[in-house]
This record gives structure tokens, sequence and C-alpha cells, in this order.
């Protein structure tokens, strides 16, 4: 009778990941929403007369504040009207209020000069501002900016090797890295650079050659499933002066720990085609995604570039004045598959040169140019939620295996009626029950979500590991099993001290409880994060659950107990991947 239950449960729940499975895929694109919210705007500021907004800006976060300095406005007459653009020295501290606006807690001209359209990195006491333009030209020196509480503190950091503007720069651990810029001829550096500010007295350094010379880039540092690496994003490049500008498509990838770059596929739309992009900002979001905003695809720069090579200052001004806006595609690439999709498009107008900040979950963008000559006022936040959509069947599913489970242990404690019947289960395992006992016991969360995890974010190695897990079974069945069966002990750690001495078996029973109790952490950590993520249980009680079930028919049932309760678990794991692996074929790509 109980193995008809069993077999009744085990197909109830099989079942039920292929019904999952196939309602997954039709909730898929739903899973997770981009929000879009605008926290500030500089419309406020209209006594400042950066009202309008500003674009090439420098922006990062120090602690709970975050920092804008410098940026470029025409707060006068527009370029078609011969417009001067003024560069700005003035320095904003916000912070975040509970409701998510932004509000200035501090503002100053604190920029030793006014600057824009350099690179930035935030760094932990500060943010670090690094060549650029100024009224006098474009600079090579940097400076860290630091709020105090109470005011901005300056100080000077290493020049570059040369002076650059909108060059890319991007953090990894203590190191800042730096590439390409545009020079004071127009023409494009290939420069890649690096300082480590743990010892900023050394300057920056020369690595490497960025593969081609650009300026405008994209870039981020993400995790590419080996180490935390640079990720670069199209840009642009004048090569000779006079000659036109090419807008990049490529993506490139620096791994620090091989100091070489890898040309990955082209920016891409969900179409297919790819994208040229300069001048946009990338963030990483999440644990393995780059999402970029924002960007130029550089038709109507080249055409503006025709018009001045040929003195049609006429045709210029329209194409300035008609112009119709930058890329409004929010697209976001995975550093693990080197794919893309779209998250959206931007809900204000699309910006090109403006300045961003990531913390991981969310993406704060501020500024940026509208067309040639407006600016953008705004600040604003983008982050991702996730609604978790697990449906009746799947916790009527889950209910009844937690509820099978206690059952079981109930069940086999009416049949206990000696230590053996508890300890080995009266001799009543069948031998196939036993193998597959064996074999359930070494899968555990890290079977089926580590170590799958780990493989696609990197190789095939992690499948030795895997295979060893079934050709150990008929081993220990053939060999093992009959040896130790033949002693009739209780516990291996018996045969220790039948072999050699009782405190061979205390330190290695002691060893294997500290063990236990370290993976069992992870074992049950990794599941109920599983658990978090698609009904939006609690993480702490989806463990307190998980371990109160298994303690309570693991100890009321005994051995026999723990026995079925593996060859019912190891069903439906091995159902359960089979199924896993139908559906990932059928939606692969």
């Amino acid at each position: 009778m109980i193995r008809k239950k069993f077999h009744f449960i085990h197909l109830f729940i099989c079942v039920e990941f292929f019904i999952s499975a196939a309602s997954f895929s039709a909730r898929a694109d739903n899973f997770n929403t981009l929000h879009q919210i605008n926290l500030f705007s500089m419309k406020t500021l209209e006594d400042t007369g950066l009202h309008e907004g500003l674009a090439g800006a420098f922006f990062g976060k120090q602690g709970n504040w975050f920092i804008m300095a410098g940026g470029s406005s025409f707060p006068g007459e527009k370029p078609w009207q011969n417009g001067i653009k003024h560069l700005s020295d003035q320095v904003f501290v916000f912070e975040q209020l509970p409701g998510g606006q932004f509000n200035i807690v501090y503002q100053g001209n604190d920029l030793p000069i006014p600057l824009a359209e350099g690179s930035y990195a935030t760094l932990p006491n500060g943010l670090l501002c690094v060549g650029g333009l100024t009224p006098d030209g474009i600079t090579r020196k940097s400076w860290l900016l630091s709020y105090s509480g109470s005011g901005i503190r300056v100080t000077e950091y290493p020049s570059l090797p040369l002076p650059v503007k909108n060059s890319t720069a991007t953090a990894i651990g203590s190191k800042i890295y730096l590439i390409g810029g545009e020079l004071a001829d127009g023409t494009s550096s290939g420069q890649f650079l690096a300082l480590d500010i743990t010892n900023p007295a050394k300057g920056w350094e020369e690595l490497p050659n960025f593969p081609v010379p650009v300026s405008g880039a994209a870039i981020a540092s993400q995790q590419d499933g080996e180490e935390v690496s640079l990720f670069s994003f199209g840009g642009r490049a004048k090569l000779t002066a006079g000659a036109a500008t090419t807008f990049y498509t490529s993506v490139y990838h620096f791994r620090p720990s091989s100091n070489r770059w890898v040309k990955k596929g082209d920016i891409r739309r969900d179409d297919g085609a790819s994208v040229p992009l300069a001048m946009a900002t990338a963030s990483s979001v999440g644990g393995s995604h780059v999402l970029l905003y924002g960007g130029d695809t550089g038709n109507i720069f080249n055409q503006v570039e025709n018009a001045l090579s040929t003195g049609d200052t006429s045709k210029r001004d329209s194409l300035w004045m008609t112009h119709t806006g930058f890329n409004n595609k929010i697209l976001v690439y995975n550093t693990i598959t080197d794919a893309w999709f779209e998250a959206g498009e931007t809900s204000n107008p699309p910006v090109a040169v403006t300045a961003n900040v990531s913390d991981g979950k969310n993406v704060y963008i501020a500024g940026g140019e509208i067309r040639p000559g407006v600016r953008s006022p705004h600040i604003t936040q983008l982050y991702y939620t996730s609604k978790p959509s697990f449906g009746w069947i799947n916790y009527l599913v889950l209910f009844l295996y937690f509820g099978g489970m206690l059952l079981l242990g109930f069940y086999f404690m009416k049949r206990n009626e000696s230590t053996e019947d508890f300890f080995k289960a009266g001799g009543r395992i069948p031998w196939w029950a036993a193998g597959i006992s064996i074999f359930a016991t070494t899968l555990s969360a890290i079977t089926f979500l580590s170590i799958p995890a780990k493989t696609y974010a990197s190789d095939w190695r992690m499948l030795v590991f895997n295979i060893c897990i079934i050709l150990i079974v008929p081993i220990v069945i053939r060999y093992f099993l009959p040896f130790f069966t033949r002693f009739r002990l209780g516990t291996a750690y018996e045969y220790l001290e039948i072999r050699f001495n009782r405190t061979v078996r205390w330190l290695a029973s002691a060893l294997f409880v500290i063990f236990m109790v370290s993976r069992i952490a992870i074992v049950l950590f990794l599941p109920a994060l599983a658990l978090n993520a698609v009904t939006g249980f609690d993480i702490y009680l989806s463990i307190v659950v998980m371990g109160l079930v298994t303690i309570i028919y693991s100890t009321s049932g005994g051995m026999e107990a723990v026995v079925w309760g593996d060859v019912i678990q190891g069903f439906i794991l091995v159902f359960g991947a089979l199924a896993a692996f139908i559906f990932m074929v059928r939606q692969s790509r």
C-alpha cells in the first residue's frame, strides 16, 4: 500500500514539472519589469542658469550620497544660433529620500576649473574625474571629489599621459581602467590605462592598446562566469583629421587575468540588426548583465560632418534644429551568453553624452543631450522588479510533497519495534532501494543549482564531477555494502573503532559532523533562494520549514524512512532534471 502511495506522489510531481514548464513559458516575458522614475529635475535650479540640464557631467556615489559635477549646456543661444557652450564648475551632492526622490544637500563651485566630457569612476571615498574639456582646451588632469558632510574636498590625482575628452573609465577592485578618448586634433586614441588607487603615486600604467582607436565608448565591469571583467560597447573614431567619423557596433571583452582584449558579437536589437552606438552609458545589473542606455547611432552626426566639410552651414543648422533624437531602445547584454535583448524604451526623450552610476540593482542616469544644444534636466532611476508567479498547482504539489514526507516518517515510526529497526531498517531494504538511496544522497541543491550555474557560466569541467556520482554507485553496492553488512554495525564509525581505536572513531565522527553542518547550510540556503525567487517566501522561513520536515520524518521513521524518502526524492530529482532539460532545449534559440 505504501509503495502505491509513493508511486502516486512521484507521478504527480513529475507531471507537475512538465505543467510548470509549459505555464512558465507563457509568463516568462512578464517575469521581470523595468521601471523608470524621475528623481530630480534641474528645472528647480533656474537661479543657477543650469535649469535646462547638463550633458557630459561627472556622476558617482559616495556612501549614501550622489555627487554630480561639471557638465556643459547652452543656457543662451543654441549652436545653430552660434551660441557658446557653457562649461560648469558646479558640484551637487544629493541624498535619496525614503520616497525615492533626490534632495540637494550641498551645492558649490568646487571644481578647480569648469569641466565636462571627461571620464569618471566611483571610488569608496568619492568621485574620480579624469580629463575632459575645459575653457582652455582638453586637459589630462584628474581630481577626486569627496564629500565630508559639510563640504567638498578636492584631491589632485595623477594626470593622464595624454589630454583627452570622451574617454571612458570604470573600476574593478582597486584598479581604475580607462580606454580611448578624443585628442586635441579631433582624432581618437587607442590608449588603455590602469590606475591602482591603493598606490596612486605610481600613476597611470599603460596596458596593451585597445583593439581600435575609440572615443565615446560605453564601458562596464561585470562577471563573465570566471571573473569580473571589462566590457566595452561601441564608440566612435576619427582616424585622421578631416576624415568622417566611424561609429562602432562591436563589443570587446577584457579579462584582467589574461591581459588581452577579445572581440565578441555586435550590439544588436531584438530583430537581429547590428546597432552602431556611441556616447551611450553602460551599467552592470544583476549577476551577468549590462544595460545600455541612450547613445548616438551616428546617422545625423555624419550628415552634419559632411555639411561642414562642404561649408554648407545652412544644412548643418537645419540638421541640428530638426534632429530626431538619439537611440530610444534600452538594450541589455548577457556577458555569459553574448546575447542581447530589448528591455523597453526610454520614458524620457532619449539622450547621449549622459552620466550614470549603478549599485548592481539600480541604475541612475544624470542629464544628457536630447539633441544638439538641448539638455535633459532629469536624474532618472532604472530598476527591475520581479513578480513571483507560482500558481495553485505548484503550491498544491509543494504542500503534497511536504505532507507526504511527514506521513512517510509517521508510517515507518509504527514499524520500528527495536533499535535494529530504527538504525538498520530490520534488514528490510531491497538492494535497488539502497542503490537509489546512495545515488540520491549524493544529490543536493549544489548538484541541481550550483553546478549547472557554474557550467552555464564557464564550461563543462563540472561534468566529470557529476558523472562520478553515477559511477560510484555500483562500486559501493558491489564491494562496500557486503563488506560492512557482515559486521552488522550501526554506523561506519564503529568499524573505525574495530579497525583502529575509539579515538579514531570519535575524530572521524566529529569531522563528519562539522562537514555536514557546513554543507547543510549551503544545501538549505540554495533551495530557499529558489523558493524565494518563484514564490516570494521568506528565505529564513523556507530554511526552517525544510529543516523541520526533514528532521521530523528522519528521526521519527528511522533508517527505513530515510531510505524510502531518498528513493522518492531520487525519482523526483531525475525526472525533474529531464523535464528541465526538455524545457531548455525547446526554449533555446
